[in-house]
C-alpha cells in the first residue's frame, strides 16, 4: 500500500529536520513530500538532504498548501496519507494509531481535547467558536477543528484533491469533507506547542486567519 506524509512547511528549515528524522523512524517506508511555501530560509534545501520530495506551492497560504499537496497525492496514486505541521508540534509517534483509525473512517484528525495539550486560551477560544460552527452545520461532535494532523485515505485523498480550494483550511475542511460523504473521525493526541518561529495562529496574523475561518466555515 502506498503511503505518503505530506508536510506544509515555510521558513521552518531550523526545526523541520527533527521532523524528518522523526517521521522516518514511524514510517520508514513511506514517502515524504514536502510542501514548501515560498520559504525565504533553507527549508527545501533541507529537506532535500533528508531525502523528501519538494513541491513548490502554487499560490500563498497554508490552504494554498494544501490544495497542492493533495492534488499531488492524487495524481500520484497514494493510498493513504499523513499530513502534520514541519514545525515539530504533531508527533510522529502517533502516525502508526491514526492510520490504524483509517480502518472505520476516510479522514482521521489528531485532536487535542481530551489531552493536557489544549494550548494557549487565545487558541481554546477560537477553536471552541469554530467547532460550534461545524457542529451547528454538520450535527459532528468534533473537538479540535483546527488540528492540521491527519490520515486519509485513497477516498478522501482524492475528494479533497477535487474540493479544496485557497481558502479552504482549518473548520471549513471539515464541513466540505462531511457533504462530500466522507466518514470523519477524531482520535486523541497530545502535541506540545512549538518550540521557535511564528505561528499562523499567533499575534495580529492569528486574529485575521481566525476571522477568515470563522466567516469560511459560516459560508461553507
Amino acid at each position: 500500500m502506498l503511503t505518503a506524509v505530506l508536510i506544509p512547511a515555510r521558513n521552518e528549515g531550523p526545526r523541520l529536520a527533527a521532523v524528518l528524522s522523526e517521521v522516518r523512524k514511524f514510517q520508514p517506508q513511506a514517502q515524504i513530500w514536502v510542501v514548501d511555501g515560498q520559504s525565504q530560509d533553507d527549508t527545501a534545501q533541507v529537506a532535500q538532504r533528508h531525502g523528501a520530495e519538494v513541491l513548490q506551492q502554487a499560490g500563498q497560504g497554508y490552504a494554498a498548501a494544501l490544495v497542492t499537496g493533495y492534488q499531488a497525492l492524487a495524481k500520484a496514486g497514494v493510498e493513504r496519507a499523513i499530513q502534520l505541521d514541519a514545525d515539530g508540534q504533531h508527533p510522529p509517534s502517533a502516525i502508526p494509531r491514526l492510520l490504524h483509525c483509517l480502518d472505520k473512517a476516510d479522514l482521521v484528525f489528531a485532536s487535542r481535547q481530551g489531552t493536557p495539550s489544549g494550548g494557549p486560551w487565545s487558541r481554546r477560544a477560537g477553536n471552541a467558536a469554530l467547532a460550534a460552527v461545524v457542529r451547528q452545520r454538520t450535527g459532528l461532535g468534533l473537538k479540535d477543528v483546527m488540528s492540521g494532523f491527519w490520515a486519509t485515505n485513497t477516498l478522501a485523498i482524492q475528494t479533497l484533491a477535487e474540493i479544496l480550494a485557497p481558502g479552504c483550511a482549518d473548520a471549513n475542511i471539515r464541513i466540505s469533507a462531511w457533504r462530500a460523504g466522507l466518514r470523519l473521525h477524531e482520535a486523541p493526541v497530545c502535541m506540545p506547542e512549538r518550540s521557535g518561529g511564528h505561528s499562523m495562529h499567533q499575534g495580529w496574523a492569528g486574529a485575521r486567519n481566525f476571522a477568515l475561518s470563522l466567516w469560511a466555515a459560516g459560508a461553507a
